[in-house]
Formats: structure tokens, C-alpha cells, sequence
């Protein structure tokens, strides 16, 4: 029961809350921002409203499984709008609005056919997963392939796609676990808690490049 209490304490309340930080820093600094970490900020939130949201139903004992299912959704939206912005004039970054809307069909099918609102969704999130890890990936071949880039002092973007790497290449660990249905508690308390450390971890890494980001 203590280690219940702890955990439901640390994924609940302290991994939800530790949004804030970056949320502040994207308020106070949002007129000059540039457009890359505008539709950051738009990430934030959203995450922190979800946040709100899903913490409020689940304290009410009320699903929030549906709360998810568009949360993913529109998380995918701003991400890809992210990436179009910071991979623009690349291949990848014109294909974008196109993978946009097929994860968003794929995202009616898995409803319809596979897995209801009210089931945690374990397949498009995986999807979704795959297409950051790509998306980041291209991101850092094309920095890596610009000298310029090199001498930028003001390229905050990096820590917010190596965030970004970091978080959907931990969860996509996480939600092949759950669809293939390894179930145990120690196992469960283990591999949320992780879950959750790379949530912290990836708002930190939001914070850290809006509070760098000078115009």
C-alpha cells in the first residue's frame, strides 16, 4: 500500500505539476518567441490542461481514457506542425502535413476497429511514438549536416528534440509492453515510474530551451 501511495503521489501529482515550470517561462516569454517555440509553448499547453483534466476525472473515478484518445490526436498535430516549422525545406518537412493526416485516420480506425475510448491507446500511441523517433532523428542528421548550425549559439531547438527523442523512444518501450500484455505489479510500478521520469525529463528539457531562447 506505501509503495502504491508513492507512486500514484509521483505520477499523479509530482510528474504532472513539474509541467509549470516550462508553462511559466513560455508565458512570460512568449511574444519573442520564435515560431518553432511558439507551437512549443501550444505543446505545453495543451499537456498541461490534459494534465488537469485527466488527474480531475481520475480523482472522480471517472474514465479518462477518451481524454487520451484526442489528446493524442492533437498532440501529433502540434508536433508535426513543430517539425514542418524546424525541418522546412526538406523533403521530410514537406511530407509532413501528409503523415499528419494519416495518423489522424489511423487514429478513427483504431477507434472503430481495435481499441474503444474507453481502452488506453496502447497502438496509436506506439505509432506516434515511431514517427517522433523519425522525425527527431531527420531533425539531427540535417543539423548535423549544416555547418552553420554548428556556430548557431541561440540553437535551443536541440534540447527540445532531444527531449522529444528521448520521451518517445522510452515510450514506445513502455507501450509495446502493454500491447503485448506483460502484466505484474512490480513490473507495472517499474515501468510507469520510468515512464514518468522521462515526462519530467522532457518538460525540463522544454524549460531549459525557452529559458535560453534569446532573440
Amino acid at each position: 500500500m506505501l509503495k502504491l501511495n508513492a507512486t500514484f503521489i509521483y505520477l499523479g501529482i509530482i510528474v504532472p505539476l513539474t509541467i509549470v515550470i516550462p508553462i511559466l517561462f513560455a508565458v512570460s516569454k512568449y511574444h519573442a518567441l520564435s515560431l518553432e517555440l511558439k507551437i512549443a509553448s501550444w505543446y505545453l499547453f495543451l499537456s498541461g490542461a490534459t494534465n488537469l483534466l485527466t488527474s480531475v476525472l481520475a480523482f472522480k473515478s471517472i474514465s479518462n481514457m477518451p481524454v487520451m484518445h484526442i489528446y493524442t490526436c492533437l498532440e501529433m498535430v502540434l508536433l508535426g506542425l513543430f517539425y514542418k516549422v524546424i525541418l522546412q525545406g526538406t523533403r521530410v518537412g514537406k511530407s509532413i502535413p501528409y503523415i499528419i493526416v494519416a495518423f489522424e485516420v489511423a487514429c478513427i480506425i483504431n477507434v472503430l476497429y481495435f481499441q474503444d475510448i474507453f481502452t488506453f491507446n496502447t497502438y496509436t500511441k506506439s505509432l506516434e511514438a515511431l514517427i517522433i523517433i523519425f522525425l527527431a532523428i531527420c531533425y539531427f542528421k540535417n543539423k548535423l549536416d549544416s555547418i552553420a548550425a554548428k556556430i548557431n549559439p541561440n540553437n535551443t531547438i536541440l534540447f527540445i528534440n532531444s527531449g522529444l527523442l528521448l520521451y518517445f523512444s522510452g515510450s514506445f518501450i513502455v507501450f509495446i509492453i502493454e500491447n503485448i500484455n506483460i502484466h505484474g505489479t512490480q513490473f507495472w510500478f517499474v515501468m510507469w515510474n520510468i515512464h514518468g521520469t522521462l515526462v519530467v525529463a522532457l518538460y525540463q528539457l522544454f524549460a531549459i530551451a525557452i529559458w535560453k531562447y534569446k532573440k
